[in-house]
């Protein structure tokens, strides 16, 4: 949706002593409160109003009770995908989940058993070594390679090296946290034929994947062979800054993986997003283009 609004993006935002975990979470988690608190990934930009009026427009009713999956909430989905990254995805392969590392986690659980491997592209994201430690499999580590310009790459050789016949999942962090790249189609794709080749199941994790500024491929979107083989984890969180919302998606094109994922998410009880946090994926989606394409000119100007 295109609007007429010029954002202000260099607003500043007091937000200590809102117990907010990136400020007020300094003194706990480092022992001082004078740090640039650059280790939470959320932005210090307000939060488009758009989405607080949704939010503001849901409390009205002063009612908080259990809430259900509309059909609008999965056509967001759909629409902004296929807008944003030109890929097509049906209604029946998305889950509404409570957060992407808890669907990691489920993830684990539906496709490996204790003791199994899971390939990890370090340097990674923290959580994901924790969620394979604490269901009692293996983390193998698949070092990127850095350049003498610092640039990254897969070190695809030494990945495929590593496989065993217990290793049943490859941890893709797609752009990747914390290098920053974004992974080429050409990339994607030699990564994903080992995986098939090896009958590895791939959990890529995409959802930093709207805040790029270069052309970011969704792994799913390349073939139906690979989205077979894969899992997608996102979240409108990262996007439009509303991560304590609590609400992600998870998306399956594969109907025998979905019923295996989908037994793992109930077990563990993270299909419940935030009431609040549907409101503002909907307006996000819906409303968000415009706002999204001013902040990622702002971003890369800086």
């Amino acid at each position: 949706m295109v609007n007429n609004i010029e954002y202000n993006f260099d607003e500043e935002i007091n937000r200590k002593n809102t117990n907010c975990a990136k400020y007020d979470g300094l003194k706990k988690y480092f022992g001082y409160e004078d740090l640039n608190p650059l280790w939470v990934a959320d932005m210090d930009f307000k939060t488009p109003s758009f989405i607080n009026d949704a939010i503001i427009n849901a409390a009205k009713n002063s009612l908080y009770g259990y809430s259900i999956d509309s059909d609008e909430i999965y056509q967001s989905i759909i629409n902004w995908q296929n807008t944003q990254h030109n890929w097509q995805i049906n209604k029946e392969d998305i889950y509404m989940i409570n957060g992407v590392v808890p669907a990691y986690s489920a993830c684990i659980e539906a496709f490996s058993e204790e003791n199994d491997e899971v390939i990890v592209q370090t340097p990674i994201y923290p959580p994901l070594f924790k969620c394979v430690n604490l269901n009692n499999r293996k983390v193998v580590v698949n070092e990127l390679k850095k350049d003498e310009n610092g640039y990254y790459t897969m070190d695809l050789e030494d990945l495929e090296s590593k496989i065993t016949p217990k290793t049943k999942i490859l941890a893709l962090c797609s752009p990747h946290n914390p290098v920053g790249r974004v992974w080429s189609k050409n990339e994607l794709e030699k990564l994903a034929n080992i995986c098939i080749k090896h009958n590895i199941i791939i959990v890529s994790d995409e959802i930093h994947s709207d805040i790029t500024f270069k052309k970011f491929t969704p792994l799913a979107s390349i073939s139906d062979k690979i989205a077979n083989q894969t899992i997608t984890l996102n979240s409108a969180g990262k996007t439009f800054n509303i991560a304590g919302l609590k609400v992600s998606n998870i998306i399956i094109a594969n109907e025998e993986l979905r019923k295996k994922v989908n037994r793992s998410l109930n077990i563990n009880e993270v299909i419940e997003p935030n009431i609040f946090g549907i409101e503002a994926l909907i307006a996000a989606y819906s409303e968000g283009e415009e706002w999204l394409n001013q902040l990622l000119e702002y971003l890369e100007g800086n």
